[in-house]
Order: C-alpha cells, then structure tokens, then sequence
C-alpha cells in the first residue's frame, strides 16, 4: 500500500470523468423496459408497507436490505422505470472516485485516473449503473469498504491514532453490503477478517479488532437463522463449468469473447513489460491486493457451488469489478505510449470496445436488448377497456403488476402455472370464456390446446414478451 504522489491536480480530470459518468448513466435511463428481474424488484418497489416487502422477499433468495432501500428510494422520488433506476446509477456515479481513490492508495494518481476512467466508460459499468438490480450496489458498497480498509491497516501499520469513526464506517458498510446480497455478506465477511487478522498482528490493536469482529457479528447476527434457510430454497442457478467461469471476464469488459480478449491483451502484455523493464517476476504488493480481490470470491463461491449448492454466478463478482478495472487500467499504463498520447488512446481503447459491442454484441445504446414487458403490458392495457381477467404464467404476474399498475389494472392479473397449463390444458386452467394470456419469454401458442380451445382475437408480440386476447370456442363437435 502506498500514496501515489501528486504531479499537478487530479480534480479537473477526475470532474471531467465523473461528468461524463453522470451523462451516460442518466440520459436514457428509461429508454428500455425493466425485463424481469427488474420488474420483480419494481413490483416490490410499489408495494403498500415496508412490511410487505419484507415479507415479500422472504420467499425470495437475496437479503431484504435492497429492496427495503428500493421502497424508500421509491417513497421520495417515484416508482417510475427511470426514477428506480437512478438509484443504481447514482451507485454507478459514487463508483468512479472510489476507484480513483484505491488506484492511488495502491499505486499512483495516473493509475487511479485511468481507473477512474475505465470505471466511468467501460460498458458494463454503464449497463448495470442502469439496471434495477442490486449488483452495481455490490461495485460500490465493496469498494468503498476496501477504500476504508487499506485506510485503517496503514494507521494499524504505521502506529498511527486510530479514527473511530472511520472503523464505525467501515463496519456500517460492511453491515449494508451484506444485507443488500448475499456476495456482498461474503466479501464483507473477508474485509472483516482481514482487518481483524492484521488487529493480531499488531499486538497493541487486539482490543479494536475484535471490538470489530464482533460487532460486525452482531450486525448480521439477527439475518443468520433466515440465511441459513435460504440453502434450501430453490434457485436458478446452475452448477458452475469451465466455460460459465471462463465466462465470468464478460461481466467485467463486456459480452463477447472479442471484448474480453481485447482487454487481456492489454493486461498481459502491459504486465510482461513490466516485468521485462523490472527484470524481476515479483509482483508488486498492490497488484497482488487487486489479484486476491478478484480470485479470493471467486474460489470461495466455485468450492460451495461444487459442494453444497450452486451460488456461483458471474454476476455476483461484480463485487471485483473495480480491480478487474484497475488491472486494465494498470496493464495500459505500462504500454509503451508516451505521456502526451496516453489519455487519446485510453480513450481510443474504451471507444473501440463500444464500437465492438454495438455492432457484434447486443447493441444495448442502438436497439432493444430488454425484455419489453412494458410494451407488451400497455398493449394489452389500452386494448382491455371492458377490463377482462389477465393471467401472466409463472413469474410474470408481478412483472406485469408492475407496468398494468400504471394504467389501474394490476388488480385483474391472475397467475397461472406453465407446469398446470402443460400437465391439465389452457382450457382447464383459465375459467372465463375471454381472456388476455400474457407471458415474458414463453410462448403461449406452443400450448397444445390453444388453438383447439380457444380462438385468438387480437396478439401482439415484443422482444421477449407476448400477449394474446383469446375466446373460448363454442362450437366445438363432441
């Protein structure tokens, strides 16, 4: 760990990077339709009570902390698609100076500007600082407690006075990453072990860290008993295999082999330079932080999925997103380019990846990459004035809620089962003669007595998501 020294102000660059952050993370926040686990934390957004969130999520396989957040976040500014948003992408925003921050405690002002950047552009900070889920949470909330970490091991390295506010922060956002996702519990846990380790290390601060590690249990200790539960919920997480692994470089540097060997590229041979100049294979003390951070998780999440239950998915690594980030950062710096075209081809380097994910990957700035369960519901809305039942299969009854709640019609969603549906008939599962079916991915007119039964009156049909208006058939022959 070390200060990087100042040659001249970081702040203009790093005000620039983090204006630019705000711009692509809030123009078009609500230009695509939540897709569906989206819906389902907008669903819980809207619901009347905290209490009925937390009860809510108890047949749900994460922690209450996000959603809790999510209601009230929805309480003062709206329950609408872009306004839920912004609470990710304000996460997104608050991500770029705590990357800033870390490349300099562990290397230099230069390394915690290009991270700064790459934090700021790269493309999947970009998508998941606009996605209503909890994972840019799991950015933020972890690298602002390794921030607040490397800050109180240097005080206990170095004898200094200790802060007590600064251990009460660090152990409130460990509090909070923990119960925003059960990967931010788990990194939390590591931050408080190592601080707790480095505490024994040090004789003299025995006292603080375990005044530390036991109030971090303390913290969590009323969630355990429901944790320790949820092992036996179901999910739909698969068990891991070598390439769903390999797979986990998309979540960092975009979708798409092509990107992830782009910024390897970058990484490998920026650090084999380094080590070539250097003519030594150490590896300086912040890159081995930057390696523990990614590959510590990463172990830890693969030997539980391989012995008690599948956890392990790439998205729950973007707990490591800021040192995958960093490492890019770090592996450029080492390029050969020289000072005044350093910034023109970082800038070069993240606009190409862009240009590479909209042209061969899912092109989320140009077209329609979401589930559009907000077309598909308004549909049906704006065509349903005598207000006939809407059955959503599965899952999609609070999806559809979440949208047909906007237009006074959530109350006439009804669910139904794909499993009852295949196993007994449409026929025997709807009991009105006309009828709105909606489904987010399945497609209804596979069901075998559809056509049989029912006739269809009117259809329509989005990317991902799909509404008929159907009619009992009377006329049918014994």
């Amino acid at each position: 760990m070390k200060a990087g020294s100042l040659r001249g102000s970081p702040w203009l660059p790093l005000g620039v990077i983090l204006l630019g952050a705000i711009l692509v993370r809030f123009i078009g926040l609500g230009r695509e339709s939540l897709w569906n686990d989206e819906a389902f934390s907008g669903y819980a957004a809207q619901l009347p009570s905290l209490k009925d969130v937390i009860g809510f999520i108890s047949f749900d396989v994460h922690p209450p902390g996000y959603f809790a957040f999510l209601w009230s976040w929805g309480r003062v500014f709206g329950v609408t698609d872009a306004a839920l948003r912004a609470s990710s992408a304000v996460a997104g925003v608050l991500s770029v100076p705590i990357a800033y921050r870390i490349g300099r405690q562990l290397f230099d002002q230069r390394t915690g500007l290009f991270g700064a950047f790459i934090t700021a552009f790269i493309f999947q900070s970009i998508y998941y600082s606009q996605e209503l889920r909890a994972y840019i949470f799991l950015v933020f909330f972890s690298g602002l407690s390794v921030t607040l970490l490397l800050d109180c091991l240097r005080d206990l390295q170095e004898s200094r006075r200790q802060s007590p506010l600064r251990y009460v922060g660090l152990l409130l956002i460990c509090g909070v990453n923990g119960y925003f996702h059960y990967f931010g519990l788990l990194f939390s846990f590591l931050v408080v072990t190592t601080l707790v380790v480095y505490g024994f290390h040090f004789k003299r601060q025995r006292k603080i860290a375990l005044l530390f590690g036991l109030g971090f249990l303390a913290m969590y200790a009323p969630w355990i008993p429901v944790a320790l539960h949820s092992v036996n919920k179901s999910n739909c997480i698969t068990a891991p295999t070598v390439r769903f692994v390999l797979e986990a470089v998309n979540v960092f540097y975009g979708a798409g082999w092509r990107l992830d060997l782009i910024a390897v590229i970058v990484i490998l041979v920026g650090y084999g330079l380094f080590f070539f100049r250097q003519k030594s294979a150490a590896l300086p003390a912040g890159d081995r932080w930057l390696l523990a951070w990614i590959f510590v998780p990463l172990v830890i999440s693969l030997a539980v999925s391989l012995t008690v239950r599948p956890v392990y998915s790439p998205r729950n690594l973007l707990l490591a997103a800021i040192p995958a980030w960093l490492l890019l950062a770090r592996g450029f710096s080492f390029l050969p380019i020289k000072k005044a075209y350093q910034w023109p081809a970082l800038i070069g380097l993240v606009a190409a990846m862009h240009l590479i994910q909209a042209t061969i990957g899912h092109g989320y700035f140009v077209r329609p990459t979401k589930q559009q369960l907000r077309e598909a519901a308004y549909y049906v809305a704006d065509r349903n004035p005598s207000r006939l039942p809407i059955y959503a299969i599965d899952w999609d009854r609070e999806n559809f809620s979440y949208y047909l709640r906007f237009r006074d019609q959530a109350d006439l969603v009804k669910p139904i089962s794909r499993l009852d549906v295949q196993k007994n008939g449409l026929a025997a599962e709807v009991k009105e003669d006309r009828v709105w079916i909606v489904s987010g991915g399945i497609n209804v007119a596979d069901t075998t007595d559809l056509n049989k039964e029912f006739k269809i009156l009117d259809q329509c049909h989005y990317h991902e998501a799909d509404a008929y208006l159907l009619e009992r058939r009377h006329d049918l022959t014994p």
